[in-house]
């Protein structure tokens, strides 16, 4: 956050350098929210307490203070196909076609099954 700076000029890590996500390696992380983690607890701004303060003032010695992030889960759906007549009734038991899945996954309700021509 601040490189070879005098001392006692104040410095804020969460202004300059806590961004929301992180991109790394191919994968997104984001900032966790408050809370006890195995690496320590965290507090409202993802820093974690026992490292320095988010905010403060340039020191003779080096300060480290750390943001606790997680890998960035993707939004999950299902797609459900429902059979109903002409007036919205339902006319057989739904059936769920892509379970809990990434959005974007790819689907198909025409397969096999899925679309009958006729319903008893």
């Amino acid at each position: 956050d601040e490189k070879d700076q005098p001392i006692n000029k104040a410095y804020d890590t969460v202004v300059d350098n806590r961004p929301q996500e992180i991109e790394f390696e191919g994968k997104t992380y984001e900032l966790v929210p408050a809370g006890n983690y195995t690496v320590g607890e965290v507090d409202e701004e993802g820093h974690l307490k026992s490292t320095d303060p988010t905010t403060g003032a340039v020191a003779k010695e080096d300060k480290n203070v750390t943001y606790i992030y997680k890998l960035k889960e993707k939004p999950k759906g299902e797609v459900v196909i429902t059979y109903v007549d002409e007036n919205g009734k339902e006319i057989q038991k739904p059936r769920q076609d892509t379970p809990n899945s990434p959005y974007d996954t790819p689907y198909d309700t025409t397969e096999e099954g899925e679309k009958p021509n006729t319903i008893k």
